[in-house]
């Protein structure tokens, strides 16, 4: 499905014209329909053009929210996502690029070490053999396979949870799934993206040095998070969540950094 993001509204709607101003949604030369964007507010979102003819309307401010093509993280910075690992099924699916020394990309747990999160999760790099792991305790490491740090991968995590037990699986662009079962996790803290989330009061440290390119979560089939690199209005760098409409900001220190603009 294309992205269509319509900044152009930005020239309209901060121009003290009317109280109103039509938005034409066009595919070349072509315009398919119409919305209304108050000056000053937000694009009307209700309308049905977008998806219509085959558009993926992301529903953001028109007067200054950008789409970015990615967030870097330098290892000090992180998102608490809000959700935890709670549900009988969920799922974890994300875009990076990046390594260079032993660091937590994301998770959540009640300790850690150098290469584990214990009574959680977490996916851990380690840049000794440039490995990916899944990690769950010390004596649970299963790779997911030897990372080439110039390359973008895709991976997606899944957790399946019964009355003792958790099934993880794993699988990356370009590496075997994998699988494993552990004990049953029972911590239920937030997890975090960039680092993870130790007793809901810490942070696994290092953390994550890379750029982050989308990153989702499902719960029993549904999307609750898709989180997209993004500048807000005010121009700071965040993600956007297409699901709750709003921003994710840093909670860690310094600052993210902005890739280039998303064409």
């Amino acid at each position: 499905m294309k992205r269509f993001v319509f900044f152009i509204a930005i020239l309209f709607c901060n121009v003290v014209i009317a109280d109103t101003i039509n938005i034409n949604w066009k595919n070349g030369d072509t315009t398919y329909e119409q919305s209304t964007c108050t000056i000053g507010g937000n694009l009307d979102v209700p309308t049905i053009a977008p998806t219509k003819y085959g558009y993926d309307f992301v529903g953001w401010n028109v007067l200054a929210a950008k789409e970015l093509e990615y967030v870097r993280f330098s290892g000090l910075q992180y998102i608490n996502t809000g959700i935890a690992v709670d549900s009988d099924e969920i799922s974890f699916d994300i875009k990076f690029r990046g390594g260079g020394r032993t660091q937590k990309i994301l998770g959540t747990g009640k300790g850690y070490g150098a290469y584990f999160v214990s009574e959680g999760f977490g996916l851990v790099f380690d840049n000794t053999s440039n490995t990916l792991f899944l990690s769950t305790s010390i004596s649970n490491l299963p790779s997911l396979g030897l990372l080439d740090l110039s390359e973008v991968y895709s991976c997606i995590i899944n957790i399946s949870n019964n009355s003792t037990k958790s099934e993880l699986s794993g699988f990356c662009t370009g590496f075997n799934p994998i699988a494993t079962r552990v004990s049953k996790i029972t911590n239920t803290d937030n997890v975090y993206l960039g680092t993870a989330n130790i007793n809901n009061v810490e942070r696994a440290t290092p953390g994550f040095s890379g750029n982050i390119y989308y990153f989702r979560i499902k719960k029993d089939g549904v999307l609750v998070l898709d989180l997209i690199p993004a500048l807000d209005p005010d121009g700071v760098v965040c993600f956007w969540d297409n699901i709750s409409k709003t921003f994710f900001y840093n909670q860690g220190s310094g600052y993210l950094q902005a890739g280039p603009l998303k064409e």
